[in-house]
């Protein structure tokens, strides 16, 4: 065995970051690995703490949720070819997990990093002018979603806000969505998929590295963590009942009419607008601009899943 370090969120599950993370470093220290454990900072999170320990680590194991796991795999740079991630899942989706069968529960998510099997999976670069490069897990939300989530972020910076998504997320989801489904003006987008340029306007869009969007749902049904593909929802219709259609059939893992939405699938995708719109990326805001652009990294991370 070799360098384990084990990056814990804190405030990650109601707290259980802690806990948890030292339960898998006696875990990994029986199973003959030389473990560290170190908490994120409060406003750092784990990337500067990935990038500290990346030429030295052989496995790399985040308690936290999609943003933390995100953050680490940033930090690795070209490292993440190398090193092992693994993930025990205390966020409020779990998208990664949910889409690879890592159990959320600690016993099995525990036993999972035990049995240590690795498996390939797909990473996406997305690039603004405007807002710099990230790197992308699941997906890229542009509009509806990227509202929300910019009206949760203000929601969780402020004290009875923080207050009530650690009680109830999933409430504070709700109210935010259905306040962003009536924003007056969607963005009038354009797409062009591997350098053609898709002839609707949209009001929204889905970039999907992975099928899972939320707690279950799928924006895009086929998309596959090791497709070497992006694929993409472009939603033609903004109107909340259109948006209530696409979350049921997203909760149902199908597709839209063509009428509503067109789907497909592209090595990198670009879009662009006259006004800014707003992005987010693995349920994170990112921040508004006009232009924007997502291609995939195949095969680029190696993650511990059944």
């Amino acid at each position: 065995m070799g360098e384990a370090v084990v990056i814990f969120n804190p405030v990650a599950g109601r707290g259980l970051g802690d806990a948890l993370s030292a339960r898998a470093e006696t875990q990994l220290r029986a199973a003959g690995w030389r473990v560290r454990r170190i908490p994120t900072r409060e406003h750092d999170g784990a990337e500067p703490l990935a990038r500290e320990v990346a030429h030295e680590v052989d496995l790399l194991v985040v308690a936290g949720g999609d943003g933390s796991l995100r953050e680490a795999i940033e930090g690795l740079g070209e490292e993440r070819r190398r090193v092992e991630v693994g993930l025990l899942p205390l966020g409020n989706a779990n998208v990664v997990a949910r889409e690879l069968e890592i159990p959320l529960e600690p016993e099995g998510s525990l036993r999972v990093l035990g049995e240590m099997r690795s498996r390939s999976m797909d990473l996406a670069r997305a690039r603004s002018p405007e807002l710099g490069s990230r790197l992308v897990l699941a997906m890229v939300g542009i509009g509806w979603d990227a509202a929300t989530v910019r009206l949760l972020d203000g929601i969780r910076h402020s004290r009875p806000g923080r207050v009530w998504y650690r009680l109830w997320a999933d409430s504070a989801y709700v109210i935010a969505g259905l306040i962003a489904a009536l924003w007056p003006r969607p963005p009038s987008l354009r797409l062009r998929a591997d350098g053609s340029w898709l002839a609707p306007r949209f009001r929204g869009l889905q970039l999907c590295n992975l099928r899972t969007y939320g707690k279950g749902m799928s924006m895009a049904p086929d998309a596959h963590p090791a497709s070497a593909l992006i694929h993409y929802q472009a939603r033609k219709r903004a109107a909340l009942p259109f948006l209530a259609w696409h979350l049921i059939a997203a909760q149902l893992g199908r597709k839209v009419p063509t009428c509503i939405s067109d789907y497909g699938a592209a090595k990198a995708a670009a879009v662009t607008s006259a006004e800014a719109f707003p992005a987010q990326i693995d349920g994170d805001y990112w921040g508004c601009a006009r232009e924007l652009e997502v291609e995939i990294l195949p095969g680029a991370l190696r993650i511990i899943a059944p």
